[in-house]
């Protein structure tokens, strides 16, 4: 069973698995497109809710005309494009740098808000 398969049953311990795999290399990408750790912070949790939201796309479990839809507009959204091959040659990046963590309380604020999206279910 893949992660994003637990994810999708609920398993909490797949989700901070996602979170704290990836919540360093995140929050490097949003400072550099933010003025503040506060607000870096709050980008990286509506990132993760985004990706709960999200994750029939990620799975490939949209349905063909929902992605049929989104992937047309992402091919004809010049500032998408742009954007997505900003966040690319960010992540090429990222992991030159040193390692930062989520805040405690923004981790726990992303458990929280796994857990009501499991329970919404």
């Amino acid at each position: 069973m893949t992660l994003l398969q637990r994810l999708r049953d609920g398993d909490g311990a797949a989700f901070a698995t996602l979170v704290d795999g990836n919540a360093a290399s995140m929050l490097r990408v949003a400072r550099m497109h933010v003025s503040s750790e506060a607000v870096a912070q709050e980008v990286v949790q509506e990132t993760w809710l985004a990706v709960l939201q999200g994750l029939d796309y990620l799975e490939g479990a949209l349905p063909e005309r929902d992605r049929a839809r989104l992937e047309a507009h992402l091919g004809e959204c010049d500032e998408c494009t742009i954007y997505l091959d900003q966040l690319r040659a960010t992540m090429r990046l990222a992991g030159r740098v040193e390692l930062d963590r989520l805040r405690p309380e923004a981790r726990d604020a992303l458990t929280q808000a796994f857990d009501a999206w499991v329970a919404s279910r």
